[in-house]
Parts: structure tokens; sequence; C-alpha cells
């Protein structure tokens, strides 16, 4: 009914949420379709509102295992973050950025956004289930470049095993 009256202020809210709807349920193809509607709508919107849309959209091309898609959507959720200068949301579009190149098996480059990632962390002091996250992250680039021993160290939950138990307990 919006459409046709031309009241589509709304419709981004929709046209979002159906395409975070329809990239849980796998269908990436009629989330795309959505992402585009939404799209055009978003560039309205509040420069946050654009960052979280960007981020959403890049999570579904990952989820697609379309990588390159993702790291594009990523960089522009990077540029945006950085433009609200916003540390938290720099360091979750860096931290963004490691996880899809370790999964397109570009460790260099995983490495050096996880580094940049990693200094707000450290500096903010993280919750210990972002720092296992986070190791876990690090671990996998360390796996990509055959340094076995320190993925090991980095994925070894020994000595926090009782603080993971009680923090998720």
């Amino acid at each position: 009914i919006g459409d046709s009256i031309n009241k589509t202020e709304h419709f981004v809210s929709v046209y979002y949420c159906m395409a975070r709807i329809y990239t849980d349920l796998r269908n990436f193809k009629t989330a795309d379709q959505y992402y585009s509607l939404a799209e055009e709508e978003v560039k309205n919107n509040p420069l946050y509102e654009q960052f979280l849309f960007t981020t959403n959209r890049a999570y579904n091309y990952y989820q697609e295992k379309k990588y390159e898609n993702s790291i594009d959507w990523f960089h522009k959720a990077l540029d945006q973050a950085i433009e609200l200068d916003n540390p938290y949301y720099t360091a979750m579009s860096n931290a963004n950025l490691g996880e899809v190149f370790i999964a397109a098996e570009q460790a260099d480059s995983a490495r050096h956004y996880l580094n940049k990632a990693g200094k707000y962390f450290i500096r903010l002091g993280v919750h210990e289930s972002l720092s296992v996250y986070f190791n876990g992250l690090r671990g996998s680039v360390a796996v990509l470049e055959n340094e076995l021993v320190e993925a090991e160290q980095l994925l070894s939950l020994k000595d926090r095993e009782e603080t993971l138990i009680l923090n998720y307990v």
C-alpha cells in the first residue's frame, strides 16, 4: 500500500528486516533482492543506520561465501565507521574484514585487519568471551600461515576455562 501512495519512508526497515530474515534462512538470492530495495532508501538515513545496513549486507555475502563482495561491503562499512568517528564500529569493521580474509584464505590481509582491531580491543580491556572469539580469529590466521605453535597458544582455553565457565553460567 505504501508504495502506491508514495509513502515509502518505512520501507527501509521492512525491506531491511526481510533481507535479514532471508539471510538467516540462507535464501541469499531473495535476501539480496530485499537489500537492493532497501539500499535506495537507506541513502537518506543517518550515517550510523547506513553503517548497520552496509555491515549486514556484507554479512549476507559472507554467509553466501561471496567473499569479494563481502570484502567490498565491509570496506564501505569501515569507511562509514571512520566517517562516524566511532572507534568501536571501526574496530568491528576491521575484525569483520579480518574474518572474511580468513575465509578467503588471505592470511596477510586477515592479520593486517585483525591487528588493527586488536589495538582497540586491547586498550578497551575486552570481555573474556570477545577475547576467545578474537583469539579464535588470530589462531585461524596462524593455522593458515602454518604457525601451529602460535595457533595452539591462541586457541588453548587452558588457564581460562574456569573464567569462561563462570561467565557463561
